[in-house]
């Protein structure tokens, strides 16, 4: 689970994020000097099966009056393989142009969900300058994205492992909509809890629906922020002992929860209308 947390830390989105800046910025800190570099050490590209395509940036201190070429090489260091493709082994800033891209294709079939990682080196080559940048390595790492289209409306039913009046409310089915917020995340509109605190708990301790949890698919494999909801007792909602995950030949969703402030546990299953 550490990776699918990692990426929902970043931004679920097929093609490739890098940090940038100002280009002038970049330039002010080489002044006297005319080099190329990365703007940013690592990047993230998220092949998808629509033939995913990512662009990465290179720039330069200076302009000049004509294209100039320069030669890109992979590390030996690399784990990346057949699951990317690198249009050329050298890349173009156009005249009077301070930067240029480096062009990768994504191999959706050979990608891994488990990542690789794709070194890429600067080298002077064809156009030759004052001297490469002090950024002239980028890691770029490679998730293979599936495709997800969860959003609609659910029966949701919770058969809770825990709370502190079984064997009664047990299972318990409510309807839930899933709405879509980017290629896949989603928010359960609807109590995450099955109903537990909006409907038993809400009577006896005052509690609320536990709303807005926003999940991720990873090619089935549901996951969330851990540390984003809380379960209005000082602990938060978990992930359970079973897996959560996405049946693809039902479009069933099956979503294990854990209530860490008091041990409430519940398996809930998603059925489609």
């Amino acid at each position: 689970m550490k990776k699918l947390n990692y990426l929902i830390a970043l931004v679920f989105t097929a093609g490739l994020f890098v940090g940038c800046e100002e280009d002038s910025t970049y330039r002010d800190a080489y002044v006297g000097a005319d080099v190329v570099y990365f703007t940013s050490s690592t990047a993230n590209f998220f092949i998808t099966s629509n033939a995913s395509t990512a662009e990465i940036k290179v720039v330069a201190t200076s302009k000049s009056s004509s294209d100039r070429t320069f030669e890109v090489e992979v590390d030996d260091a690399s784990t990346a393989s057949n699951d990317y493709s690198l249009a050329s082994n050298t890349f173009t800033i156009p005249a009077d142009s301070y930067e240029g891209v480096i062009v990768l294709g994504g191999n959706f079939d050979n990608a891994s969900e488990d990542g690789t990682e794709l070194i890429l080196n600067l080298k002077g080559g064809v156009s030759e300058v004052d001297n490469m940048g002090s950024n002239t390595s980028i890691t770029v790492s490679i998730y293979k994205l599936c495709e997800s289209k969860l959003a609609g409306n659910y029966t949701m039913t919770t058969t809770f492992g825990y709370h502190d009046f079984l064997p009664s409310f047990n299972p318990n089915s409510i309807d839930v909509e899933i709405v879509a917020l980017t290629e896949n995340t989603y928010e359960i509109v609807g109590d995450f809890t099955g109903g537990l605190w909006g409907d038993l708990y809400a009577g006896i301790y005052g509690t609320s629906a536990r709303t807005g949890v926003v999940i991720a698919d990873i090619c089935n494999v549901i996951s969330w922020d851990q540390t984003a909801f809380g379960d209005q007792f000082g602990g938060g909602i978990v992930y359970g002992d079973s897996s959560s995950y996405v049946d693809p030949a039902t479009g069933n969703i099956y979503i294990s929860w854990e209530c860490t402030g008091y041990g409430e546990t519940g398996v809930a299953v998603y059925e489609p209308k």
